[in-house]
């Protein structure tokens, strides 16, 4: 017998931190705080009294029904939408592609699902998609079969996460001292259609930056370490209202918590932890790291040859590569989809240098 306490979910969404949306055989491994529905079918049961969702159209007895955008067309999705809104009946969202925002948008769908159940099918990553949403939307993220922390996706702004066959019991620790994080919104809406974005690592002082922000360089990446806190603070404060994001750039652990302060009070966007750069922990600034060699999908991973992913079948990272002088970078970027290019500012110190990369990166020589 299915509760019959219909429009709820969205209720109970907005009064917790932490949301979960599972199949009812998961349920039981987590504890009622954090779970907001459970997914059944015909042959599952669940205990809880919670919101019970089916998938499709067929199952209208259910508090809410989970539909695959991708399968309706937009009259159709429109025709469902009406019929769940008499009933008072929630409608889910699973939202994979740009098409499948068109298509919802004409319902100002409150729940949304998004990315593919099967992560690898991801052509677009999640988190792009959720910046397109442009009215007033709830967004899990399916994350079905990756275990991500959900502190993880809270600070990319969603409401939890959507898995219909694997919970990470233990990612629901919340450390309450970091504030969201918008680094990803900032520098994608400077993408342009000329060039991938471009970043500068290793800036420490006034001279290599004004290098960077005469040539309108996306993302400064800057230095930080014990020796030279000080003048980069000053630098990140005398660029403070500039559109550029800054980047502090991590190789000493014993300071990342400065850095931190930083970034929670505004003058940095982001921390590159390079502090651990061969084995990938889940610790508490892993996702404010550009360096990530775990695929969840929501943050870029940044490498410096593209021959360490030639043979991986199921990239799907956004990618960030770093400038190689002796390779062809145009075809690379293309058939790789290469999103950021990095260079070493050490190396290339000139108006002139950063001139000839721009060159050889743009999408029409």
């Amino acid at each position: 017998m299915l509760l019959q306490n219909k429009s709820n979910l969205i209720n109970i969404i907005k009064t917790r931190n932490l949301n979960v949306i599972c199949s009812s055989q998961l349920a039981d491994m987590l504890s009622d705080n954090i779970l907001s529905a459970v997914i059944v079918d015909n042959n599952s049961l669940c205990r809880k009294d919670i919101v019970k969702l089916k998938k499709g159209i067929d199952n209208l007895n259910a508090d809410g029904v989970i539909i695959n955008t991708s399968d309706y067309s937009k009259k159709q999705i429109l025709q469902i939408h009406n019929e769940c809104q008499t009933q008072g009946i929630e409608i889910l969202y699973k939202v994979m592609s740009i098409n499948d925002i068109a298509k919802v948008r004409c319902t100002k769908a409150e729940i949304l699902i998004l990315g593919s159940d099967d992560i690898p099918a991801n052509n677009i990553n999640p988190y792009i998609l959720k910046m397109l949403i442009d009215w007033d939307a709830v967004c899990f993220l399916n994350c079905s079969g990756d275990g991500i922390s959900m502190q993880h996706i809270l600070e990319y702004g969603f409401a939890g996460v959507y898995s219909e066959n694997y919970i990470n019991t233990e990612s629901f620790d919340i450390y309450e001292n970091i504030k969201s994080t918008n680094y990803l919104s900032k520098l994608y809406m400077k993408k342009s259609s000329i060039r991938p974005l471009l970043k500068a690592k290793n800036i420490v002082d006034s001279y290599e930056l004004n290098i960077c922000l005469k040539k309108d360089i996306d993302m400064a990446g800057f230095l930080f370490d014990k020796h030279n806190k000080s003048n980069i603070i000053s630098l990140l404060k005398s660029i403070k209202d500039k559109n550029c994001i800054k980047v502090l750039e991590i190789y000493d652990k014993s300071i990342i918590d400065e850095a931190l302060s930083l970034v929670n009070n505004g003058l940095a966007d982001c921390i590159e932890d390079n502090t651990n750069m061969q084995i990938y922990t889940a610790n508490t600034y892993k996702r404010y790291s550009l360096v990530n060699t775990k695929n969840t999908f929501i943050e870029p991973l940044m490498i410096e040859d593209i021959d360490v992913i030639k043979n991986k079948a199921e990239f799907h990272n956004p990618l960030w590569l770093s400038f190689q002088e002796d390779r062809n970078m145009m075809s690379i970027i293309k058939e790789y989809k290469v999103e950021l290019i990095e260079f070493d500012i050490k190396k290339y110190n000139t108006i002139d240098k950063i001139s000839e990369i721009i060159k050889r990166i743009k999408y029409k020589q």
